[in-house]
Protein backbone atom coordinates (compact mmCIF):
# COMPACT_ATOMS: atom_id res chain seq x y z
CA UNK A 1 0.00 0.00 0.00
CA UNK A 2 1.31 3.87 -0.27
CA UNK A 3 2.54 5.74 2.18
CA UNK A 4 -0.68 7.43 3.99
CA UNK A 5 0.93 9.73 5.95
CA UNK A 6 4.69 11.37 5.78
CA UNK A 7 6.12 12.34 9.00
CA UNK A 8 8.32 15.47 8.79
CA UNK A 9 11.17 15.90 11.26
CA UNK A 10 13.57 18.66 11.62
CA UNK A 11 16.57 17.51 13.69
CA UNK A 12 19.52 19.81 15.28
CA UNK A 13 21.50 19.12 18.08
CA UNK A 14 19.01 16.79 19.50
CA UNK A 15 21.03 13.15 19.84
CA UNK A 16 19.86 13.21 23.76
CA UNK A 17 15.63 13.62 22.37
CA UNK A 18 15.69 11.86 18.82
CA UNK A 19 15.64 7.89 20.00
CA UNK A 20 12.42 8.70 22.24
CA UNK A 21 10.64 10.39 19.68
CA UNK A 22 11.67 7.84 16.94
CA UNK A 23 10.51 4.95 19.17
CA UNK A 24 7.44 6.63 20.11
CA UNK A 25 7.27 6.40 16.28
CA UNK A 26 8.08 3.25 15.07
CA UNK A 27 7.87 1.04 18.47
CA UNK A 28 5.33 1.75 20.28
CA UNK A 29 2.32 2.78 16.92
CA UNK A 30 0.58 -0.01 14.83
CA UNK A 31 -0.06 1.81 12.17
CA UNK A 32 2.19 1.11 9.39
CA UNK A 33 1.67 2.96 6.04
CA UNK A 34 3.76 5.84 6.84
CA UNK A 35 7.50 7.39 6.28
CA UNK A 36 9.39 9.21 8.28
CA UNK A 37 11.76 12.11 6.79
CA UNK A 38 14.30 13.33 8.91
CA UNK A 39 15.85 16.39 8.46
CA UNK A 40 19.13 16.85 10.03
CA UNK A 41 19.85 20.85 9.83
CA UNK A 42 23.31 21.29 10.46
CA UNK A 43 23.67 19.34 13.54
CA UNK A 44 26.86 19.11 15.53
CA UNK A 45 26.54 16.80 18.21
CA UNK A 46 25.88 13.28 17.28
CA UNK A 47 22.33 13.16 15.84
CA UNK A 48 23.02 12.55 12.51
CA UNK A 49 24.57 9.10 13.89
CA UNK A 50 21.77 8.12 15.32
CA UNK A 51 19.65 9.25 12.32
CA UNK A 52 21.98 6.62 10.45
CA UNK A 53 20.90 4.06 12.65
CA UNK A 54 17.68 4.03 12.56
CA UNK A 55 17.64 4.66 8.15
CA UNK A 56 19.84 1.92 8.15
CA UNK A 57 17.30 -0.51 10.96
CA UNK A 58 14.20 1.13 9.09
CA UNK A 59 14.69 1.27 5.77
CA UNK A 60 11.72 1.61 3.30
CA UNK A 61 10.32 3.58 6.13
CA UNK A 62 13.03 6.22 7.73
CA UNK A 63 14.92 8.38 4.98
CA UNK A 64 17.08 11.68 5.97
CA UNK A 65 18.72 14.87 4.14
CA UNK A 66 21.43 16.55 5.81
CA UNK A 67 21.85 20.03 5.32
CA UNK A 68 23.96 23.66 6.42
CA UNK A 69 22.04 24.96 9.16
CA UNK A 70 18.92 27.16 7.83
CA UNK A 71 16.30 26.94 10.69
CA UNK A 72 13.66 24.68 11.53
CA UNK A 73 11.34 26.89 9.04
CA UNK A 74 13.79 25.62 6.41
CA UNK A 75 13.70 22.11 6.78
CA UNK A 76 9.99 21.73 7.09
CA UNK A 77 9.99 23.16 3.88
CA UNK A 78 12.20 20.67 2.27
CA UNK A 79 10.70 17.60 4.25
CA UNK A 80 7.31 18.80 2.52
CA UNK A 81 8.63 18.80 -0.44
CA UNK A 82 9.90 15.37 -0.24
CA UNK A 83 7.06 13.67 1.22
CA UNK A 84 4.97 11.11 -0.41
CA UNK A 85 2.04 10.62 1.92
CA UNK A 86 -1.37 11.87 1.05
CA UNK A 87 -1.26 13.42 4.55
CA UNK A 88 1.73 15.36 6.46
CA UNK A 89 2.91 15.44 10.29
CA UNK A 90 5.13 17.70 11.55
CA UNK A 91 6.72 17.14 14.36
CA UNK A 92 10.29 18.03 16.29
CA UNK A 93 13.15 16.21 17.38
CA UNK A 94 12.32 16.26 20.85
CA UNK A 95 8.11 15.15 20.70
CA UNK A 96 6.56 12.06 21.93
CA UNK A 97 3.16 10.32 20.13
CA UNK A 98 0.79 8.77 22.09
CA UNK A 99 0.88 5.05 21.86
CA UNK A 100 -1.39 3.83 19.47
CA UNK A 101 -2.34 7.16 18.18
CA UNK A 102 -2.06 7.52 14.87
CA UNK A 103 -4.07 4.17 13.98
CA UNK A 104 -6.92 5.95 15.54
CA UNK A 105 -6.19 9.31 14.16
CA UNK A 106 -6.08 7.97 10.84
CA UNK A 107 -8.89 6.31 10.91
CA UNK A 108 -10.57 9.02 12.01
CA UNK A 109 -9.41 11.08 9.26
CA UNK A 110 -10.60 8.72 6.50
CA UNK A 111 -13.91 8.20 8.11
CA UNK A 112 -14.56 11.95 7.53
CA UNK A 113 -12.43 12.51 5.29
CA UNK A 114 -10.94 15.60 6.55
CA UNK A 115 -8.61 17.80 5.20
CA UNK A 116 -6.91 18.69 9.19
CA UNK A 117 -7.36 16.66 12.09
CA UNK A 118 -5.90 17.55 15.26
CA UNK A 119 -5.73 16.51 18.96
CA UNK A 120 -5.36 17.42 22.58
CA UNK A 121 -1.55 17.54 23.57
CA UNK A 122 0.94 18.01 26.75
CA UNK A 123 3.79 20.58 27.35
CA UNK A 124 6.15 18.99 29.24
CA UNK A 125 9.44 21.48 31.19
CA UNK A 126 12.28 20.19 31.86
CA UNK A 127 14.08 21.34 34.65
CA UNK A 128 14.74 20.87 38.46
CA UNK A 129 10.93 21.41 39.01
CA UNK A 130 9.16 19.66 36.41
CA UNK A 131 5.84 20.19 35.19
CA UNK A 132 3.57 19.97 32.41
CA UNK A 133 0.56 21.72 30.61
CA UNK A 134 -2.04 20.27 29.23
CA UNK A 135 -4.24 21.26 26.32
CA UNK A 136 -7.52 19.59 25.66
CA UNK A 137 -8.93 20.03 22.45
CA UNK A 138 -12.33 19.01 22.81
CA UNK A 139 -15.04 19.75 19.89
CA UNK A 140 -17.15 17.53 18.12
CA UNK A 141 -18.45 17.47 14.71
CA UNK A 142 -16.92 18.60 11.20
CA UNK A 143 -15.99 22.60 10.62
CA UNK A 144 -14.79 24.44 7.75
CA UNK A 145 -11.40 26.17 8.60
CA UNK A 146 -12.24 29.51 9.01
CA UNK A 147 -14.70 28.42 11.90
CA UNK A 148 -11.24 26.63 13.20
CA UNK A 149 -9.20 29.08 12.72
CA UNK A 150 -11.79 31.94 14.58
CA UNK A 151 -11.85 29.59 17.53
CA UNK A 152 -8.05 28.82 17.79
CA UNK A 153 -7.59 32.86 17.56
CA UNK A 154 -10.38 32.97 20.40
CA UNK A 155 -8.19 30.70 22.61
CA UNK A 156 -10.84 28.26 22.84
CA UNK A 157 -8.58 25.35 20.68
CA UNK A 158 -4.97 24.97 20.66
CA UNK A 159 -3.38 24.21 17.46
CA UNK A 160 0.84 23.65 17.15
CA UNK A 161 2.71 21.98 14.45
CA UNK A 162 2.82 18.39 16.16
CA UNK A 163 -0.99 18.21 16.63
CA UNK A 164 -2.41 18.86 13.70
CA UNK A 165 -1.97 16.49 10.47
CA UNK A 166 -2.62 18.02 7.00
CA UNK A 167 -3.82 16.53 3.72
CA UNK A 168 -0.84 17.17 1.42
CA UNK A 169 -2.23 17.66 -1.43
CA UNK A 170 -3.26 20.80 0.14
CA UNK A 171 -0.29 22.14 1.04
CA UNK A 172 1.34 21.53 -2.14
CA UNK A 173 -1.95 22.54 -4.22
CA UNK A 174 -1.83 26.36 -3.08
CA UNK A 175 1.66 26.51 -2.08
CA UNK A 176 1.63 26.59 1.59
CA UNK A 177 5.08 26.66 3.66
CA UNK A 178 7.24 27.99 6.56
CA UNK A 179 7.86 31.57 6.53
CA UNK A 180 11.17 31.27 6.81
CA UNK A 181 11.85 34.98 7.33
CA UNK A 182 10.34 34.67 10.88
CA UNK A 183 12.29 32.73 13.90
CA UNK A 184 9.00 33.45 15.72
CA UNK A 185 5.12 33.21 15.27
CA UNK A 186 6.00 31.30 12.01
CA UNK A 187 3.87 28.04 13.38
CA UNK A 188 1.09 30.14 13.84
CA UNK A 189 1.13 32.08 10.88
CA UNK A 190 1.10 28.36 8.78
CA UNK A 191 -1.53 27.39 10.62
CA UNK A 192 -3.53 29.59 9.63
CA UNK A 193 -3.30 29.67 5.50
CA UNK A 194 -3.43 25.92 6.01
CA UNK A 195 -7.13 26.32 7.85
CA UNK A 196 -8.00 29.28 5.38
CA UNK A 197 -7.97 26.21 2.65
CA UNK A 198 -9.45 23.64 4.01
CA UNK A 199 -13.17 22.60 3.79
CA UNK A 200 -13.19 19.45 6.06
CA UNK A 201 -11.25 20.24 9.72
CA UNK A 202 -12.13 17.92 13.03
CA UNK A 203 -10.56 16.93 16.37
CA UNK A 204 -10.32 13.66 17.61
CA UNK A 205 -10.77 14.43 20.76
CA UNK A 206 -8.02 12.57 22.42
CA UNK A 207 -4.33 13.49 23.73
CA UNK A 208 -1.95 12.58 21.01
CA UNK A 209 1.30 14.40 21.87
CA UNK A 210 3.65 15.16 24.34
CA UNK A 211 5.91 18.61 23.29
CA UNK A 212 9.05 19.05 25.78
CA UNK A 213 10.28 22.24 26.63
CA UNK A 214 13.44 22.85 27.25
CA UNK A 215 15.96 25.71 28.44
CA UNK A 216 17.36 26.04 24.52
CA UNK A 217 14.05 25.65 22.95
CA UNK A 218 12.30 28.15 21.11
CA UNK A 219 9.45 28.46 23.60
CA UNK A 220 11.70 28.76 27.19
CA UNK A 221 13.60 31.69 25.50
CA UNK A 222 10.76 34.43 24.59
CA UNK A 223 12.25 38.13 23.78
CA UNK A 224 11.05 41.26 23.01
CA UNK A 225 12.48 40.92 19.67
CA UNK A 226 10.98 37.40 19.41
CA UNK A 227 7.95 39.16 20.13
CA UNK A 228 8.26 41.46 17.84
CA UNK A 229 8.86 38.94 14.70
CA UNK A 230 5.25 36.89 16.16
CA UNK A 231 3.41 40.54 15.41
CA UNK A 232 4.48 40.31 11.96
CA UNK A 233 4.12 36.52 11.35
CA UNK A 234 0.87 37.34 12.86
CA UNK A 235 0.22 40.92 10.09
CA UNK A 236 1.49 38.48 7.00
CA UNK A 237 -1.46 36.22 8.32
CA UNK A 238 -4.46 38.70 8.92
CA UNK A 239 -3.09 40.22 5.25
CA UNK A 240 -3.28 36.67 3.98
CA UNK A 241 -6.65 36.18 5.04
CA UNK A 242 -8.36 39.58 4.52
CA UNK A 243 -7.22 39.06 0.47
CA UNK A 244 -9.97 35.85 1.24
CA UNK A 245 -13.45 35.98 2.06
CA UNK A 246 -13.56 36.88 5.45
CA UNK A 247 -16.20 36.47 7.60
CA UNK A 248 -16.94 39.09 10.56
CA UNK A 249 -16.65 36.70 12.96
CA UNK A 250 -13.07 35.69 11.65
CA UNK A 251 -11.84 39.54 11.37
CA UNK A 252 -13.21 39.82 15.22
CA UNK A 253 -11.26 36.91 16.13
CA UNK A 254 -7.83 38.52 14.39
CA UNK A 255 -8.85 41.61 16.66
CA UNK A 256 -8.96 39.48 19.82
CA UNK A 257 -5.88 37.42 19.14
CA UNK A 258 -3.84 40.96 18.44
CA UNK A 259 -4.65 42.21 21.68
CA UNK A 260 -3.86 39.18 23.65
CA UNK A 261 -0.30 39.30 21.16
CA UNK A 262 0.46 42.76 22.56
CA UNK A 263 0.21 42.75 25.94
CA UNK A 264 2.07 39.51 25.52
CA UNK A 265 4.86 41.63 24.19
CA UNK A 266 4.45 44.44 26.72
CA UNK A 267 4.77 42.15 29.44
CA UNK A 268 8.26 40.43 28.20
CA UNK A 269 9.55 43.93 28.24
CA UNK A 270 8.56 44.97 30.81
CA UNK A 271 9.69 42.39 32.96
CA UNK A 272 12.97 41.85 31.25
CA UNK A 273 13.58 45.39 32.30
CA UNK A 274 14.92 46.26 35.65
CA UNK A 275 13.52 50.01 36.09
CA UNK A 276 10.31 51.75 34.43
CA UNK A 277 10.79 54.21 32.08
CA UNK A 278 8.90 55.89 29.17
CA UNK A 279 11.74 54.63 26.85
CA UNK A 280 9.92 51.31 27.45
CA UNK A 281 6.60 52.79 25.69
CA UNK A 282 8.18 54.05 23.37
CA UNK A 283 9.94 51.02 22.30
CA UNK A 284 5.99 49.97 21.57
CA UNK A 285 6.03 52.59 19.00
CA UNK A 286 6.75 50.65 16.42
CA UNK A 287 3.88 48.70 16.92
CA UNK A 288 0.56 48.99 16.22
CA UNK A 289 -1.95 49.44 19.20
CA UNK A 290 -4.69 47.03 19.12
CA UNK A 291 -8.66 47.77 19.95
CA UNK A 292 -8.72 48.21 23.59
CA UNK A 293 -12.60 48.67 23.46
CA UNK A 294 -12.87 44.79 22.83
CA UNK A 295 -15.21 42.85 24.65
CA UNK A 296 -13.51 40.78 27.36
CA UNK A 297 -13.77 39.11 30.53
CA UNK A 298 -13.11 41.12 34.04
CA UNK A 299 -9.08 39.65 34.29
CA UNK A 300 -8.66 41.66 30.45
CA UNK A 301 -10.62 44.40 31.06
CA UNK A 302 -8.40 45.19 34.49
CA UNK A 303 -5.23 44.52 32.79
CA UNK A 304 -5.86 46.48 30.03
CA UNK A 305 -6.87 49.41 32.20
CA UNK A 306 -3.64 48.92 33.93
CA UNK A 307 -1.43 49.30 31.27
CA UNK A 308 -3.46 52.36 29.34
CA UNK A 309 -4.50 54.43 32.58
CA UNK A 310 -1.60 53.36 34.88
CA UNK A 311 1.38 52.07 33.36
CA UNK A 312 3.75 52.49 36.32
CA UNK A 313 1.32 50.14 38.41
CA UNK A 314 1.10 48.00 35.56
CA UNK A 315 5.29 47.36 35.21
CA UNK A 316 5.20 46.49 39.20
CA UNK A 317 2.28 44.12 38.86
CA UNK A 318 4.12 42.20 35.95
CA UNK A 319 7.22 42.23 38.57
CA UNK A 320 5.71 41.09 40.86
CA UNK A 321 3.81 37.93 39.26
CA UNK A 322 7.66 37.12 37.49
CA UNK A 323 8.67 36.89 40.95
CA UNK A 324 5.94 34.92 42.36
CA UNK A 325 6.31 32.26 39.56
CA UNK A 326 9.80 31.98 37.60
CA UNK A 327 10.41 29.44 39.04
CA UNK A 328 7.21 27.57 38.39
CA UNK A 329 9.00 25.76 35.59
CA UNK A 330 12.26 25.75 36.07
CA UNK A 331 12.50 28.07 32.99
CA UNK A 332 14.89 31.30 31.77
Amino acid sequence: MEKQLSIVIPCYNIAEYLPATLDSILLRQDFQFLEVILINDGSTDSTLDIIKIYAKQYEGVVRYLSIENQGVGNARNLGLQKAVGEYILFIDGDDILFDGILSRWMEHIYENQLDISFVGYEDRYLGKKKGFKENRNYLEGIYNGEEILTRKLKKQIWICPGNAIYKTEILKKNDLKYNVLRRYGEDAEFIGKCLLHSTRVSSLNKKGLIGVVRKSSALSTVSFEKYKDAVYAFNDLKDYAYGLSLSSALKNAFEFDYLNLYLGIVKVLFSQTAKYSRDLIYKLSDIESPSWTLPVGFKKRLEITLFTTFPILYFYAIHLYYLLTKNRWDIK
